[in-house]
């Protein structure tokens, strides 16, 4: 494994400032996709669609190995998608297509 120390970084939670190392941050964020991934798609929000395919790739830039996980959430995310349906070609109108 490839990781490298990282800066502490400093979140704020109802208020208080809290810091974290940022492999921490990493690991959340990742944890939060994988529950969007292994949650019903017809739970996700309309942002979720797009939001899903971005985001945490820059909490995870400093670890090679992190980032092919990330990869690979990626990969389930779209297989999600494109299993379930959902036309992400107009944002903001994505019905599963056998609800239409």
């Amino acid at each position: 494994m490839d990781l490298k120390p990282r800066e502490i970084e400093e979140i704020d939670i109802f208020g208080r400032k809290w810091y974290v190392l940022g492999i921490t941050v990493a690991l959340d964020k990742l944890e939060a996709l994988i529950q969007h991934n292994e949650s019903p798609i017809d739970t996700w929000s309309e942002n979720e669609y797009e939001l899903n395919k971005t985001y945490a790739f820059d909490a995870v830039a400093f670890s090679d190995w992190l980032t092919s996980l990330r990869q690979e959430v990626l990969k389930d995310t779209l297989e999600k998608i494109d299993f379930e349906g959902i036309d992400t070609s107009a944002c903001c109108s994505m019905k599963s297509s056998a609800s239409r």
